[in-house]
């Protein structure tokens, strides 16, 4: 039954705070307003979607809006997009939801998961981003793969997809056909705020953690939530488990029990150390275009080390998380929080396009998120390594035996099993016209030719030298 943005209206850049208050009563709003709170319920997003409290700028959309004029949170407004508002979603709910309860009551698993993956992914698709391709000629015969080109005219970066026998160029990234953010917004929206009215309704101290469509309590936030239980009932609550022990180790990394939960680690991954795990890493198509080899299908081994820093509150010595204060005073790392760092691979790039030296490198690379203690190993990994050819061409300069070859191609990723092909393949073979040549002057003697007529009035010194 909640309303959601169908049509745009009008955008304005000098709405009055009264005004906006009168617009969202009639019409569905996405704004970027001041707040000023003492509760973590707005999202800011910065680097990552922080909750903090103080007096900050952010974009809010309707139900947020409304929330926050109840409580008399909003000081100021800039920009505001107004659309024509409608109940969108309440058929297509309906019948999934019906459908997945059928499949439920009647033990029919697969479908049940379908029916659940259906609801809650719809709302995506309207928020969805994807890679904008421009075709920009043909290429027969290339093997499928994507690669990075850097244009040393204009120092731009390119990436190019070669498929199918057609190459294309990566114009952008953005929203996807069809996209309506307004309308996804809107959805998470309705979301974060009822899941902060079910925290509401447990009380300070009695939830330790909230996800995104769930909340661990303890005995005491249970019996606050029993009128939300309900197992089949459209936006119910259920127990999913119980246990006596959690442990909580950051964003979607917890244990309750013997049930472990850590995002991109697989339950049959194995722990070999503290925080590291290995696990089968199976590529997807993007990845198989990446690798250069679309037609070997390689499931990998990795290990993953898991960073539980947490960076989206203060974390007191009891474990209790306090929300971030942005006030006048935080004006300075406000500002450094807005701006969206380039990843580690692009501050390398353009470090090295800089002549930055190694020690600043090291140091934006672990400002682009990596670890600074794997800082050097990420850095070795992306500097351009020779081709396997110039390597077996230099090596072959050096020395006939070939000694050090095994060792420099390893440093380039060529697996040991495959070295003695390369050193077989060190030696050129001459063209096939060259070998004929050879083989006639080897055969092909002066008595021989001289019955075809060969050097047939030739003078003696050029038939010497023939």
């Amino acid at each position: 039954s909640n309303l959601f943005p169908v049509k745009y209206v009008s955008i304005s850049h000098n709405y009055t705070v009264g005004g906006l208050r009168r617009i969202t009563h009639i019409k569905a709003v996405v704004a970027k307003v001041l707040i000023e709170t003492d509760e973590p319920v707005y999202a800011v997003k910065r680097e990552r979607l922080l909750f903090p409290i103080g007096r900050f700028w952010t974009v809010l959309t309707t139900p947020e809006l409304k929330y926050a004029f109840a409580r008399g949170h909003i000081k100021a407004v800039t920009d505001c997009v107004v659309y024509e508002q409608e109940v969108i979603f309440k058929s297509y709910v309906d019948k999934f939801y019906a459908l997945r309860q059928e499949f439920k009551a009647s033990g029919n698993a697969e479908y049940e998961e379908l029916c659940k993956k259906m609801l809650n992914s719809l709302y995506g698709k309207f928020g969805q981003k994807g890679d904008d391709w421009k075709k920009i000629g043909d290429c027969a015969g290339e093997s499928d793969r994507e690669e990075m080109v850097l244009d040393m005219r204009t120092h731009r970066l390119s990436k190019l997809r070669y498929l199918l026998g057609q190459v294309f160029r990566m114009t952008g990234h953005g929203e996807c056909f069809d996209s309506f953010p307004a309308i996804a917004a809107h959805v998470t929206a309705y979301a974060r705020l009822h899941l902060w009215s079910l925290m509401q309704a447990v009380g300070w101290g009695n939830y330790f953690y909230c996800d995104t469509d769930s909340l661990i309590v303890n005995e005491k936030g249970l019996e606050c939530l029993k009128s939300h239980i309900h197992n089949t009932s459209l936006g119910g609550l259920k127990v999913a488990m119980t246990s006596s022990h959690v442990t909580i180790q950051g964003l979607k990394d917890y244990s309750i029990g013997e049930k472990k939960v850590i995002k991109g680690i697989r339950k049959t991954a194995v722990c070999v150390g503290e925080g590291i795990y290995e696990q089968e890493q199976w590529s997807s198509f993007r990845g198989l275009l990446r690798s250069g080899q679309p037609e070997d299908y390689v499931v990998k081994t990795i290990t993953k080390h898991l960073n539980r820093d947490y960076k989206k509150g203060d974390v007191t010595d009891t474990g209790v998380v306090l929300p971030y204060v942005f006030d006048a005073t935080d004006r300075e790392y406000m500002k450094e929080l807005g701006y969206i760092l380039p990843n580690s691979m692009l501050l390398v790039q353009g470090g090295l396009i800089q002549e930055l030296d190694d020690d600043t490198i090291l140091k934006n690379i672990s400002m682009g998120d990596i670890h600074p203690d794997y800082a050097q190993t990420y850095l070795d990994a992306v500097l351009t390594k020779p081709a396997s050819q110039d390597i077996m061409a230099y090596e072959l300069r050096q020395e006939n035996k070939l000694a050090n070859l095994p060792k420099e191609l390893k440093k380039i990723g060529i697996h040991p099993d495959y070295t003695k092909l390369y050193d077989t393949l060190a030696y050129q073979i001459p063209p096939v016209a060259d070998i004929i040549t050879m083989a006639v002057r080897e055969a092909f003697t002066p008595a021989i030719a001289e019955k075809f007529g060969q050097y047939q009035d030739f003078p003696d010194d050029l038939k010497k030298y023939a």
